[in-house]
Parts: structure tokens; C-alpha cells; sequence
């Protein structure tokens, strides 16, 4: 589970390259290729959404800061020794890549959409499941409660389900947005090409399926 975890947050954390990538470029500073072609991600990005470059950088900031809260709840589950204490880790982390996801899902690099794909499909099989805890600790999850007032072992099923949903519906609006990001890209080759082109005509176009 942790492999998995580790490996999403590994891509999240590229994020802060490429901020301080984009500063640069805005500043005009000398700045080095590793993070090159993830920032023409971002400037593609932009120009799809229709937001400045410094709107990006601000969005890239708030996913690093969440990033480093992950790191820190990571760290921190390691060095538990307390199921109860494992668990509400988890139940931090996971929250914490919920809010990520659903708030800034299209800012993720590519590989670290598919990380969490792979954390998904992970947290699947786990769902409801305990099978890496004991009998006896399994009921003590069940008779410890959060703040909340319900028993820990629920509110880990809640975390994980939120999260697997999480994925799964930015997954989906990903598969539709995909047609409007080729579209704009045509339209844009095509400008380039011919002139500007109006965003009413294609949108026309696409509803006429030529």
C-alpha cells in the first residue's frame, strides 16, 4: 500500500520543478531542461484553460503544500506502532489526495494520474478489507472512535471509498475532456495556419460532427 502512496506522491512533488520552472520563465532567469517538457504541459495547459501562467504557478503551489503534508502524515505512519495511530494516518493521507484530486486533478502531471490510477485499483482490493490487521486488532478498530463518533475502521472505509470515487469520476471527465483538448489543439494548429479563429464556429463545427 505504501509502494503506491509513495510513488503517487513522487510524481505530485515533480509539480514544484516545474513551478519554479515556470517563475523562471516569467522572470526571464536561466533555468535548466529537467523540467522543460512538463512545463509545456502547464503553458499548453494554460492556454486550454484560459488562465495566465501565474494563475497556474499559484495552483502548482497549493498542490506542493498539500504534497508536503502527505510526505509528513507518510513519514509519521512509518514510525507508528499503534494500528489505531496507522490507521488515522492513512486516513489523513488518503483524505488529503482526495482533496488534491478533486480540486486539482487537470494540474497533476501525466505520470502522477496514472500513479493514482494505480493507488485506485490498489485501494480496491483493500476496500472494507483488513487483511494486513489482526482479529484482535480489527476489533479494536472497531470499538475505537473518532471525533466523529464513529468507529475508526469505518471512517478509514469512508476515506478510501471517497478517494477510489475520487479517481474514478476525474477519470471519466478526463476521457471528455480529452475531445474538447484536441479540438482547441486543431483549432489552434489551424489559426496558426489561417488566421483566429472564432469559438463560436468550433464549437458549431464539433456540434455538426464535421
Amino acid at each position: 500500500m505504501t509502494s503506491t502512496i509513495a510513488a503517487s506522491l513522487s510524481e505530485i512533488e515533480k509539480i514544484e520543478q516545474v513551478r519554479e520552472h515556470l517563475e523562471n520563465c516569467l522572470n526571464q532567469k536561466e533555468q535548466s531542461d529537467i523540467s522543460a517538457e512538463l512545463a509545456e504541459f502547464y503553458i499548453e495547459l494554460s492556454e486550454i484553460e484560459g488562465i495566465s501562467i501565474q494563475e497556474v504557478i499559484e495552483k502548482l503551489r497549493a498542490v506542493t503544500e498539500k504534497a508536503s503534508e502527505i510526505k509528513t502524515l507518510i513519514k509519521q505512519l512509518k514510525d507508528s506502532k499503534k494500528i489505531v495511530d496507522k490507521i488515522r494516518n492513512l486516513i489523513l493521507i488518503y483524505d488529503i489526495f482526495s482533496e488534491i484530486i478533486e480540486s486539482y486533478w487537470d494540474y497533476l502531471p501525466p505520470k502522477a494520474t496514472k500513479t493514482l490510477s494505480e493507488l485506485q485499483h490498489d485501494l480496491k482490493r483493500r476496500l472494507r478489507e483488513f487483511k494486513w490487521v489482526s482479529v484482535i486488532d480489527s476489533i479494536l478498530l472497531l470499538i475505537t472512535r473518532s471525533t466523529t463518533g464513529e468507529s475508526l475502521s469505518t471512517v478509514y472505509s469512508k476515506s478510501v471509498l471517497r478517494l477510489v470515487n475520487a479517481i474514478s469520476e476525474a477519470v471519466e471527465q478526463d476521457t471528455e475532456n480529452s475531445i474538447d483538448v484536441e479540438v482547441v489543439r486543431a483549432a489552434k494548429e489551424e489559426a496558426d495556419r489561417e488566421g483566429t479563429i472564432p469559438w463560436e464556429y468550433i464549437k458549431a463545427r464539433r456540434r455538426a460532427g464535421k
